[in-house]
């Protein structure tokens, strides 16, 4: 075997070497990217259930919002208690326009009409009591205060004292407020803070309500007010009502409620909690939630190994996101159940482990067919090449080149004193006893034709000048016939020799 062949063969060695040798690591790499691919995909799912419970929340968080900021705002206050407070008013005012019109048609003299209008409408009530009118006048910079039915100790009285400046927005004083908003457009709402006694004796600043009217003829402000938590009592109790009917992942999904004194509100899935303050385990599942969200800025994820699902006792792993809502001191949630993430990432996976598979098998059989390949190419090598070799070193040519140029020399010898130059050696010579016997033949014909032209001339009788040239012409004729015959015979014995 050559030096050539035996690197090839080496190559092809360790070539296919190299091929098992990465063959393990390829597919180590397959399934490597195929796991990240899996750990991506679950990943990607995850984000994306954050992110729609996110949404969820919000969505729900505005709803919240919206209730409250309704129970808190002064035209939507106004269009939900004002009938009620307008209503008051009217009764109050028509009390003054009847003792007014006593004054103008009957005699009644002036004082004793406003005393007995102030008296008449110090008698009006309603909400259980707790509602009254008061009047006052229109005095500026503030306003004294004509009839109060609950403290009449402040009739008379100029209402400058400072626990009045709790007007909402500026913190102005209300009566003066009250004395604007009548001079401005005759009748209007105020809306304030002031305190008031919970059932159980505590006592806040609740926000209330206020309808005044301007009296033109006694310039009077007539006023009555109503506390508006009620309106927020009401928004709450709206916002249950929305939240429980909130929806979605075709009707699985829903909320819950709970408060920061960890008592549960809503609860979509067992209704028997609500209203319940929360103890055992529940109580230390959401005081981590409270915990958590109170250190990520009011909003936080948490998981839940152990969650049950409706209505069976299986325990799965369920994520919830939890958002505060400060200004009435809720806890808003939803979950989704991480079994469903645990499926789909199951099913991916088995995805992913045929395409594996399939890879894998391919490539297999990739290395296999390229090692048949190789192997049957360097067995052809080993068994052709080294004999094919082998054949041309033993038999290089039958006729070397010496004698084919001496047998060249030999034919070809000047005729007419040009020398004709041998055509070039290859390997279709002929033999060099073939080559003599042809000259041989040759020369024979050559002779014999010379031979006849000499008789043929010396027996030639003296002509005329004209017999003369026309034997001449015909001498010429026969010559060029007999140079014309031996080019032939030298043309075909040059295309015998390869020329």
């Amino acid at each position: 075997m050559n030096i050539t062949n035996k690197i090839t063969l080496l190559v092809m060695f360790c070539f296919i070497i190299a091929l098992f040798i990465m063959l393990p690591f390829v597919l180590y790499h397959i399934n490597k990217s195929g796991q990240q691919e899996i750990e991506q995909y679950k990943q990607e799912e995850l984000n994306r259930v954050k992110k729609s419970l996110q949404e969820y929340v919000d969505i729900a968080y505005v709803t919240l919002d919206t209730n409250y900021k309704n129970a808190m705002d002064k035209q939507y206050l106004a269009r939900h208690y004002g009938q009620q407070l307008t209503s008051i008013v009217d009764i109050a005012e028509s009390i003054l326009k009847t003792k007014a019109e006593a004054v103008k048609l009957d005699g009644l003299e002036l004082s004793q009409a406003l005393e007995q209008a102030a008296t008449e409408v110090s008698k009006l009530s309603y909400d259980k009591g707790n509602g009254y009118v008061w009047i006052s006048d229109t005095t500026e910079p503030y306003p004294k205060m004509i009839m109060h039915p609950l403290d009449s100790t402040l009739n008379g009285k100029i209402l400058d004292d400072p626990k009045y400046n709790s007007g909402l927005g500026k913190e102005q004083n209300i009566y003066q407020a009250a004395v604007e908003v009548c001079n401005h457009h005759g009748k209007g709402f105020v809306d304030y803070l002031w305190p008031k006694t919970t059932p159980n004796g505590v006592i806040n600043d609740m926000p209330m309500l206020a309808y005044v009217r301007l009296f033109e003829d006694w310039n009077w402000v007539i006023g009555t007010a109503i506390y508006v938590d009620n309106a927020i009592e009401d928004a709450i109790e709206k916002s249950k009502v929305d939240i429980r009917k909130m929806r979605y992942s075709n009707g699985i999904g829903n909320f819950w409620i709970a408060t920061t004194k960890l008592k549960m509100l809503v609860n979509s899935d067992d209704f028997t909690l609500e209203e319940q303050k929360l103890s055992g385990k529940a109580k230390q599942y959401y005081a981590s939630i409270l915990k958590a969200c109170q250190q990520q800025n009011g909003s936080c994820f948490h998981t839940n190994n152990s969650a049950k699902l409706p209505n069976t006792n299986e325990k799965v792993a369920k994520l919830s996101y939890i958002k505060l809502y400060k200004p009435l001191g809720w806890m808003l949630g939803t979950g989704f159940y991480l079994d469903d993430i645990n499926k789909a990432v199951a099913d991916k996976e088995i995805v992913i482990r045929e395409q594996i598979k399939d890879m894998t098998i391919t490539l297999v059989l990739v290395v296999i067919i390229a090692v048949i390949l190789i192997s049957v190419l360097g067995y052809i090598m080993l068994k052709y090449f080294p004999k094919l070799k082998k054949s041309i070193l033993q038999h290089p040519t039958e006729y070397p080149s010496q004698e084919i140029t001496t047998v060249r020399e030999e034919i070809y010898r000047p005729i007419d004193g040009e020398l004709i130059t041998p055509p070039p050696t290859n390997s279709n010579m002929i033999h060099t006893d073939e080559c003599i016997k042809m000259v041989q033949e040759v020369s024979k014909t050559l002779i014999t034709e010379h031979s006849k032209w000499l008789s043929a001339s010396l027996s030639q009788p003296v002509n005329s000048p004209i017999e003369s040239r026309n034997s001449s012409i015909e001498d010429i004729k026969r010559q060029a016939r007999m140079k014309s015959h031996t080019n032939t015979v030298i043309n075909d014995l040059n295309k015998m020799v390869g020329k």
